[in-house]
Protein backbone atom coordinates (compact mmCIF):
# COMPACT_ATOMS: atom_id res chain seq x y z
CA UNK A 1 0.00 0.00 0.00
CA UNK A 2 1.16 3.82 -0.57
CA UNK A 3 -1.32 5.46 1.39
CA UNK A 4 0.47 7.70 3.78
CA UNK A 5 0.93 5.99 7.41
CA UNK A 6 -0.76 7.63 10.48
CA UNK A 7 2.21 8.99 11.99
CA UNK A 8 2.88 11.02 8.81
CA UNK A 9 -0.49 11.86 9.30
CA UNK A 10 -0.18 13.33 12.59
CA UNK A 11 2.80 14.87 12.10
CA UNK A 12 1.23 16.69 9.23
CA UNK A 13 -1.53 18.01 11.61
CA UNK A 14 1.48 18.77 14.55
CA UNK A 15 3.23 21.02 12.04
CA UNK A 16 -0.03 22.97 10.82
CA UNK A 17 -0.38 23.53 14.04
CA UNK A 18 2.37 25.03 14.90
CA UNK A 19 3.40 26.79 11.53
CA UNK A 20 2.14 30.26 9.67
CA UNK A 21 0.13 28.01 7.41
CA UNK A 22 -1.95 30.00 4.54
CA UNK A 23 -5.58 29.35 4.40
CA UNK A 24 -5.13 27.67 0.51
CA UNK A 25 -2.22 25.89 1.56
CA UNK A 26 -4.47 24.38 4.41
CA UNK A 27 -7.56 23.84 2.25
CA UNK A 28 -5.41 22.05 -0.33
CA UNK A 29 -4.12 19.95 2.37
CA UNK A 30 -7.85 19.18 3.89
CA UNK A 31 -8.99 18.21 -0.13
CA UNK A 32 -6.20 15.66 -0.24
CA UNK A 33 -5.98 14.50 3.25
CA UNK A 34 -8.32 10.85 2.15
CA UNK A 35 -6.05 10.18 -0.68
CA UNK A 36 -2.54 11.53 0.68
CA UNK A 37 0.02 8.35 -0.33
CA UNK A 38 3.56 8.02 1.33
CA UNK A 39 5.41 10.42 -1.14
CA UNK A 40 3.31 13.64 -1.09
CA UNK A 41 2.77 13.16 3.27
CA UNK A 42 6.90 13.19 2.70
CA UNK A 43 6.53 16.41 0.34
CA UNK A 44 3.75 18.35 2.58
CA UNK A 45 6.10 17.41 5.78
CA UNK A 46 9.16 19.05 4.32
CA UNK A 47 7.03 22.12 3.03
CA UNK A 48 5.34 22.69 6.17
CA UNK A 49 8.56 22.37 8.08
CA UNK A 50 10.17 25.24 5.36
CA UNK A 51 7.51 27.37 6.90
CA UNK A 52 7.94 29.94 9.80
CA UNK A 53 6.63 28.94 13.08
CA UNK A 54 2.85 30.56 14.50
CA UNK A 55 3.08 33.48 16.84
CA UNK A 56 3.03 31.96 20.59
CA UNK A 57 4.21 28.32 19.27
CA UNK A 58 0.70 27.68 17.40
CA UNK A 59 -1.30 27.35 20.72
CA UNK A 60 -4.10 29.67 20.87
CA UNK A 61 -3.46 32.37 23.00
CA UNK A 62 -5.40 32.94 26.18
CA UNK A 63 -7.54 36.06 26.49
CA UNK A 64 -4.71 37.38 28.99
CA UNK A 65 -2.22 36.89 26.59
CA UNK A 66 -4.06 38.90 23.63
CA UNK A 67 -4.67 41.32 25.66
CA UNK A 68 -1.40 42.03 26.63
CA UNK A 69 -0.64 41.72 22.61
CA UNK A 70 -3.18 44.50 22.40
CA UNK A 71 -0.86 46.83 24.67
CA UNK A 72 1.58 49.01 22.73
CA UNK A 73 4.96 47.94 23.03
CA UNK A 74 6.98 50.42 25.21
CA UNK A 75 7.05 51.36 28.89
CA UNK A 76 4.69 52.16 31.64
CA UNK A 77 4.23 53.59 35.07
CA UNK A 78 1.61 52.42 37.33
CA UNK A 79 0.77 54.65 40.63
CA UNK A 80 1.00 52.60 43.64
CA UNK A 81 -2.82 53.75 44.13
CA UNK A 82 -3.75 51.83 41.07
CA UNK A 83 -2.05 49.04 41.23
CA UNK A 84 -0.95 48.45 45.04
CA UNK A 85 -4.59 45.65 46.02
CA UNK A 86 -3.93 44.29 42.71
CA UNK A 87 -0.49 42.98 42.75
CA UNK A 88 1.37 40.63 45.57
CA UNK A 89 4.97 42.61 45.01
CA UNK A 90 5.29 45.95 46.79
CA UNK A 91 5.66 49.33 45.15
CA UNK A 92 6.28 52.21 46.88
CA UNK A 93 5.24 55.46 44.82
CA UNK A 94 4.94 53.96 40.75
CA UNK A 95 5.54 50.34 39.75
CA UNK A 96 7.11 50.25 36.40
CA UNK A 97 6.89 48.04 33.59
CA UNK A 98 7.82 47.39 29.79
CA UNK A 99 5.61 45.10 27.30
CA UNK A 100 7.77 44.12 24.58
CA UNK A 101 7.81 41.91 21.08
CA UNK A 102 10.23 39.67 20.52
CA UNK A 103 10.34 36.76 18.21
CA UNK A 104 7.05 37.12 17.88
CA UNK A 105 6.31 36.45 21.48
CA UNK A 106 4.79 39.32 23.58
CA UNK A 107 6.33 39.57 26.90
CA UNK A 108 5.77 41.93 29.81
CA UNK A 109 8.66 42.68 32.56
CA UNK A 110 8.62 44.78 35.45
CA UNK A 111 11.40 47.63 35.18
CA UNK A 112 14.17 48.74 38.29
CA UNK A 113 16.70 51.27 37.45
CA UNK A 114 17.08 54.03 35.23
CA UNK A 115 17.42 54.72 31.58
CA UNK A 116 19.88 52.85 30.07
CA UNK A 117 20.21 50.49 33.40
CA UNK A 118 17.15 48.97 33.42
CA UNK A 119 16.61 45.53 34.93
CA UNK A 120 13.96 43.26 34.09
CA UNK A 121 12.58 40.87 36.15
CA UNK A 122 9.12 38.74 35.51
CA UNK A 123 6.11 38.88 37.44
CA UNK A 124 3.91 35.94 39.01
CA UNK A 125 1.29 35.31 36.31
CA UNK A 126 -1.84 36.53 38.44
CA UNK A 127 0.26 39.84 38.86
CA UNK A 128 0.81 40.11 35.19
CA UNK A 129 -2.81 39.79 34.40
CA UNK A 130 -3.99 42.25 37.02
CA UNK A 131 -1.38 44.71 35.38
CA UNK A 132 -2.66 43.82 32.16
CA UNK A 133 -6.13 44.62 32.86
CA UNK A 134 -4.54 47.89 34.49
CA UNK A 135 -2.77 49.04 31.59
CA UNK A 136 -5.93 48.07 29.31
CA UNK A 137 -8.12 50.60 31.05
CA UNK A 138 -6.13 53.40 29.50
CA UNK A 139 -2.64 52.52 28.21
CA UNK A 140 -1.77 56.33 27.52
CA UNK A 141 -2.53 57.37 30.97
CA UNK A 142 0.03 55.44 32.15
CA UNK A 143 2.54 55.75 29.01
CA UNK A 144 2.51 59.68 30.23
CA UNK A 145 2.95 58.71 33.65
CA UNK A 146 6.50 57.08 32.96
CA UNK A 147 7.44 59.84 30.52
CA UNK A 148 6.74 62.53 33.11
CA UNK A 149 8.84 60.73 35.93
CA UNK A 150 11.61 60.40 33.78
CA UNK A 151 11.11 64.47 31.83
CA UNK A 152 11.59 62.10 28.66
CA UNK A 153 10.09 60.42 25.37
CA UNK A 154 8.20 57.33 27.58
CA UNK A 155 9.37 54.94 24.93
CA UNK A 156 12.64 56.35 23.35
CA UNK A 157 14.15 58.51 26.49
CA UNK A 158 14.75 61.68 23.34
CA UNK A 159 14.29 65.02 25.11
CA UNK A 160 10.76 66.54 24.26
CA UNK A 161 11.05 69.44 22.27
CA UNK A 162 7.41 70.68 21.17
CA UNK A 163 4.36 71.33 22.89
CA UNK A 164 2.57 68.26 21.72
CA UNK A 165 5.73 65.91 22.73
CA UNK A 166 5.10 67.36 26.10
CA UNK A 167 1.66 66.58 26.12
CA UNK A 168 2.14 63.22 25.88
CA UNK A 169 5.45 62.55 26.82
CA UNK A 170 6.04 61.04 23.78
CA UNK A 171 8.13 62.15 20.31
CA UNK A 172 6.50 62.63 16.94
CA UNK A 173 7.95 59.53 15.80
CA UNK A 174 7.12 57.35 19.18
CA UNK A 175 3.86 58.99 18.70
CA UNK A 176 3.29 57.74 15.05
CA UNK A 177 4.54 54.18 16.02
CA UNK A 178 2.21 53.89 19.07
CA UNK A 179 -0.58 55.16 17.35
CA UNK A 180 -1.10 58.36 18.67
CA UNK A 181 -2.25 61.12 17.31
Amino acid sequence: MNDATTPQKDFILSLMGQREVAPDFREGITAEWDSLTKGRAGELIDALKSLPYAPNGGKSASPAYQALCALPKTKFAIPAGVIASAVSESVDDLMFVEVKEYKGTTYLRRLYGSWGDFRRERLSRDDENAVVGILGSDPLRFVKEFGQHHARCANCNAELTDEKSRQYFLGPDCRKKLGVS
